[in-house]
């Protein structure tokens, strides 16, 4: 088993008894770590006992099979959990050896009680700087209302915090206190700017830039996305919601309109005013060369690291699903809403992945630079994995929609690839890493093995190309795209060791850079640069609340594609970072959360309804693979990482956890193997490829044959039925003995 690397042994079996010499020096470094109430030295095990315990110091079950610590002479046990929570760096061993001493009034301190004053001393000093607030805001666009409800386990909370206060203080959108950050309220309205009026943006004199860059376009198109917000917003009054694969709004025509050929149904033609054919100036393709020549000025003067003042909004992944990120601006604001009041400017930090996939993936990233030219100070763009031209293309090659993809089918295969490469050069001059206030580290991906510090990465050379990803310094700017954190698994609970430390990661590519770190590595490397909070998104949980508070609030991940790609059951969120009202100088974060749209069936329900398997690309009849059920002395003979398996259509991860359709023909390695979740093969057994062709379909898209697979249901359930809510019919005969194919595409929870 790998042992926590603050102990200095890289690898040890501590299956064996302790005394034996292989073992020495391990018991050496903690036999004054932990003791018992009889002194008595605690010992790493691993070994299978016959009876359950419960650590002593958190009163949990542990596993019979589970590694722990354990006195050989009492019954004591401590679980892997609280004793890599109990760091040595932070007493000395005199300390230490008090477990069993006296105290000055008289009563015994156990191991429990220097413990939990440990665990309230580490928790009193993090929550002094920053906290997470007990409650989070959540609002369904069917009824307009915002609730404030509390987190729950499992959904919004993983099951390893175990220790973090949560505050039920107010929070405040104020200023930072002057003798914090030593500027005024006036100081920090530097980077405001106004947003103009239409007609304004026609002659755009009444609205000045930075002297370094300016850009009508962007104005433009910062203007009529305002408009369009409004637009929602009538939408929102009619209890109207859909997809945003499926969203066709009905765009106005606006001051200037006229004299512009706007094309009609094309939503990026209407944002960007329309334009002349061609590429040249006042073209459509001229007008995004325009934005993104004047964002690569801006993002050029501004460091790999950038620095944002609180309050700040921070966004996770959008993947071209730009209806719910208006949503997201109508419900809780957007760059600029506080110009003309007396309110403190809000920062908004867009963490990474604005393409592949979703229906609108040139509205968001153009919309997106639009905001960051004419709001250079308050609006800051993070690097996503998605952000890379290699990994755009390898989405349209699996038969998803790329990047490139959306280029060319908005413009054109000559004017789309010119897009598709001048976007990829701005894309390289992307900082990597956004700090809020000096004490929240928001990244797109993770931390990886944690030996890094901000200083490095501050001297990363840019423009960053895709090929260049995987070596910038040795790997570390290749895991702030890519890395995941631990998750908590019943495979954790029996091989707690595996949450802790840097492993290799489950996804296939480059795994021998790629890392997933525990929560060990979070607060380590919080406490070296002086950090209280990590912010990554890059990941979705099916299902889940659009935020998950991770590693003891230490981490905290943030995903704002609600219903991501169309199928799968999951809210959208984001993250406010304010300050506590009863205190200002410590931030408090709060969660806000759109719901997401219909019921999805279950496992049971879509296998049934599939009666065909699907065919690989090398015409293997693949099979379906369902959750197994393992018992004791299977799980104990096959320790280790489970092997992830991703759909090669779509991305999706962690098949494993649900049915899944899986190729035995095209091998077990995980760069030979071809798996599809149902959703995907039940799009291909409708006959939609999944290789590369002409078709448009992707799991987020549903055609017109789809939604009047049940032509009796009203109009208003259309909507419905591409959401993957199962009508009650298909239901009943999913239950029975009939097998009916019904094309539903359907993300399993």
């Amino acid at each position: 088993s790998h042992f926590n690397s603050r102990f200095n042994i890289s690898e040890t079996n501590v299956g064996v008894p302790c005394s034996c010499l292989q073992s020495a020096a391990l018991v050496f470094s903690i036999n004054f770590l932990m003791r018992c109430t009889r002194n008595h030295a605690l010992h790493p095990t691993s070994v299978l006992v016959t009876h359950t315990h419960s650590c002593r110091l958190c009163n949990v079950q542990i596993p019979r099979k589970a590694t722990r610590s354990v006195c050989r002479w009492c019954r004591y046990h401590v679980c892997y959990d609280c004793w890599m929570h109990y760091d040595v760096g932070s007493d000395s061993p005199d300390n230490l050896e008090s477990t069993s001493r006296s105290s000055n009034n008289g009563s015994t301190k156990t191991l429990r009680t220097i413990f939990m004053d440990r665990m309230n001393k580490k928790h009193l000093v993090k929550s002094s700087s920053v906290m997470i607030s007990r409650s989070y805001d959540i609002v369904s666009p069917l009824d307009a209302s915002v609730r404030m409800h509390q987190h729950t386990r499992g959904s919004g909370v993983a099951d390893d915090c175990r220790h973090i206060p949560f505050s039920d203080a107010e929070l405040s959108l104020c200023a930072a206190p002057q003798h914090l950050e030593g500027t005024t309220p006036d100081e920090m309205t530097d980077g405001m700017r106004e947003v103009p009026s239409l007609a304004a943006c026609e002659t755009h004199s009444e609205f000045a830039l930075d002297s370094m860059v300016d850009s009508a376009c962007a104005i433009t198109v910062v203007a009529r996305a305002a408009d369009l917000i409004k637009r929602l917003e009538l939408e929102v009054g009619r209890n109207q919601d859909c997809f945003d694969s499926m969203w066709e709004p009905q765009l106005p025509e606006l001051p200037g309109d006229g004299f512009q050929t706007i094309r009609k149904g094309s939503l990026i033609s209407w944002l960007l005013g329309g334009g002349s054919p061609g590429t040249g100036p006042g073209s459509e393709v001229g007008k995004i060369l325009e934005i993104l020549g004047a964002a690569e000025t801006v993002l050029r003067s501004q460091p790999v690291v950038s620095e944002v003042e609180a309050p700040a909004k921070v966004f996770g992944d959008v993947h071209g699903q730009f209806r719910d990120m208006l949503l997201l601006f109508h419900f809780y604001g957007r760059p600029g809403q506080e110009e003309g009041t007396d309110d403190v400017p809000v920062s908004y930090v867009f963490n990474g992945d604005w393409v592949d996939r979703g229906a609108h993936q040139l509205e968001v990233v153009t919309l997106l630079f639009a905001f960051k030219v004419v709001y250079p100070d308050l609006v800051w763009l993070n690097r996503g994995n998605h952000e890379d031209r290699n990994q755009n293309l390898k989405t349209t090659s699996q038969g998803g929609k790329g990047f490139d993809k959306a280029c060319e089918d908005a413009f054109g295969a000559a004017s789309g690839r010119i897009l598709f490469n001048n976007f990829h050069h701005v894309f390289g001059w992307l900082p990597l890493v956004a700090r809020v206030d000096r004490r929240v580290l928001v990244l797109h991906g993770g931390l990886g093995d944690g030996n890094w510090t901000l200083d490095m990465l501050r001297s990363v050379k840019r423009p960053l190309a895709s090929d260049d990803l995987v070596n910038e310094l040795n790997g570390v700017v290749y895991n702030i795209l890519w890395s995941d954190p631990v998750q908590h698994t019943d495979v954790n609970r029996t091989m707690p060791q595996l949450a802790f430390g840097a492993h290799k990661s489950h996804r296939s590519k480059h795994t021998d850079v790629m890392k997933v770190f525990g929560r060990d590595i979070t607060e380590r490397f919080c406490k070296a640069e002086n950090l209280a909070l990590i912010v990554r998104s890059h990941q979705f949980k099916n299902p889940c609340k659009g935020y998950e508070i991770m590693h003891d609030g230490w981490l905290v991940r943030v995903f704002s594609a609600r219903n991501y790609n169309g199928r799968v059951p999951n809210d959208g969120g984001i993250l406010l970072i304010g300050r506590a009202e009863d205190s200002p100088e410590t931030l408090l974060v709060r969660p806000q959360v759109i719901e997401r749209l219909h019921r999805q069936a279950t496992a049971k329900e879509l296998s049934s309804m599939l009666s065909n398997e699907p065919y690989c690309p090398l015409g293997h009849l693949m099979q379906l693979e369902r959750p197994k059920t393992t018992s004791c002395l299977s799980d104990l003979l096959n320790r280790g990482e489970e092997e992830n398996h991703e759909c090669a259509r779509c991305g999706a991860e962690e098949l494993r956890k649900d049915c899944f359709f899986h190729c035995s023909g095209c091998g077990l390695k995980t760069e030979q193997s071809y798996n599809l979740c149902l959703a995907c093969a039940d799009l291909l057994v409708q006959g939609h490829t999944v290789a590369v062709s002409d078709d448009d379909s992707q799991p987020g898209d549903f055609s017109e044959e789809a939604v009047c697979l049940w032509p009796d249901l009203p109009v208003q359930a259309h909507s419905a039925v591409a959401g993957n809510l199962v009508p009650p019919a298909a239901l009943a005969e999913a239950d029975g003995s009939t097998q009916t194919s019904v094309g539903v595409a359907a993300t399993l929870s």
